[in-house]
């Protein structure tokens, strides 16, 4: 026990003083902040004040179209006040400052070919044109010298007017508003059942929060399954081609050296695991304490689930770590080893998409066989853990069949290690690795 101790404390050791696992380990959160913080600063800081001429040749509707993007803080003031609100970094905020560009009597043809000629020489930013007929096909021109896009707040603008117009011309007498009050969705409260019949309420904010969660916890599997399941079949690829295992073996078991090398580096795993995990709890507790709408969406989180995602962590990862390590003893190069990885990478690949279906129906058939199934059951288990309540012996069971699967992966993965480790030259073929099975 203590070579294998020995061989653990070398394998962790080595890896976390590595300056390239602590840089990434305490930059990580970092990135993950910048990469999905990045899009919305650099959108933020690319609008501006644009400058819109509105031909309005129905007479009724540039007011509604006015006051629609004066409502959602789209309109620059007529006095220039700066004050509307732009404050902190938001996703197309832009805002409109409106120039009457209407010429009695004029056609859509001719207003379109006139405010061509002056956008090209640059007195405004864009052109709307309104004709006569909300319905008329064509009856909408928005110009830009910039994009064909037309911006989300002016199509939503136009919207709101169109409707009121159309509400006048129907001889309805409502605005916008008063059919946006008369047609709004209604709200409908999400109750879970327990199995004991008790009620369990959830807000959807906080569904979306836990289902948020849980696939966090799956991506953060998916990663550390992929990443370091092929570090750990890479380095027993470079320990054979260096020679150092034949020196390893001389005082320790193939199958000694395997369990050390595979614990060793699933520590090294837990440890990057826990201090992001960390720094995702702190963030989230310090959001928690300072805004009361992201503590009532944490609310809704199970305590349990955080211990439900280290007992599917560990179990998971034991069984694929076992057979990126056997994988890794039958080859001798990287390219080798990229080929003969595939069908262990295509079940984490496969148990992740499995996640889609499984969260639209957690206790459907399909659900309940990939979370028994030991090779998508870390992913398919937690998921259905997260948002429903699987029946305990589904549980049990489930747990049972993964630990059966660290147990036989071990003891496919020695009866492999122990001859793949010392062959060199070429890759094992099928055959070879069935006499090496029965044969150890």
């Amino acid at each position: 026990m203590s070579k294998v101790w020995a061989v653990i404390k070398r394998e962790y050791l080595v890896r976390v003083k590595k300056r390239s696992f602590i840089i990434l380990t305490l930059l990580g959160p970092l990135l993950i902040v910048c990469v999905y913080s990045l899009p919305v600063l650099f959108m933020s800081l690319s609008s501006k004040d644009q400058h819109l001429a509105l031909a309005d040749l129905s007479g009724t509707m540039a007011e509604p179209f006015r006051r629609s993007l004066s409502e959602g803080n789209r309109l620059v003031p007529e006095d220039g006040d700066e004050s509307g609100g732009r404050g902190g970094f938001r996703i197309d905020r832009s805002r409109y400052r409106l120039t009457d560009a209407t010429r009695p009597g004029e056609s859509p043809a001719e207003a379109r070919t006139r405010l061509n000629e002056t956008l090209a020489a640059g007195e405004f930013d864009a052109y709307l044109i309104i004709g006569p007929d909300p319905d008329a096909e064509g009856n909408f021109v928005y110009g830009s010298r910039s994009s064909a896009d037309v911006p989300g707040a002016v199509e939503r603008a136009l919207t709101r007017a169109a409707v009121t117009e159309r509400s006048r011309q129907g001889g309805l007498g409502l605005d916008a508003d008063e059919i946006t009050a008369l047609t709004r969705p209604v709200q409908v409260n999400p109750v879970r059942v327990s199995k004991t019949g008790a009620e369990i309420s959830e807000g959807s904010g906080q569904r979306a929060t836990v289902i948020g969660m849980v696939w966090g916890m799956n991506f953060i599997f998916y990663l550390t399954f992929l990443i370091w399941g092929t570090t750990i079949m890479r380095g027993v690829i470079e320990e054979k081609s260096s020679r150092i295992m034949e020196v390893l073996l001389s005082s320790i078991t193939p199958t000694q050296f395997m369990v050390g090398k595979v614990t060793g580096i699933g520590l090294v795993a837990l440890t990057q695991l826990a201090v992001w995990v960390g720094c995702a709890l702190a963030l989230t507790l310090g959001g928690a304490a300072s805004l009361p709408r992201i503590a009532d969406l944490v609310s809704g989180v199970d305590a349990t689930l955080f211990g439900w995602f280290l007992i599917m962590f560990l179990l998971g990862f034991s069984i694929y770590a076992l057979l990126f390590a056997a994988v890794g003893s039958i080859c001798t190069t990287d390219q080798e080893s990229q080929q003969a990885a595939q069908p262990v990478m295509l079940f984490i690949v496969m148990a992740f998409f499995a996640l889609f279906a499984v969260q639209r129906s957690p206790d459907s058939t399909f659900a309940v066989v990939a979370s028994l199934f030991p090779l998508s059951s870390p992913l398919v288990l937690l998921m259905r853990l997260g948002i429903t309540e699987p029946p305990v012996w589904q549980i049990g069971l489930a747990l049972l069949l993964q630990v059966a699967a660290v147990f036989g992966a071990a003891w496919l993965a020695a009866r492999i290690f122990r001859v793949g480790t010392l062959m060199y030259g070429k890759r094992a073929t099928i055959p070879e690795i069935w006499r090496w099975i029965r044969a150890a």
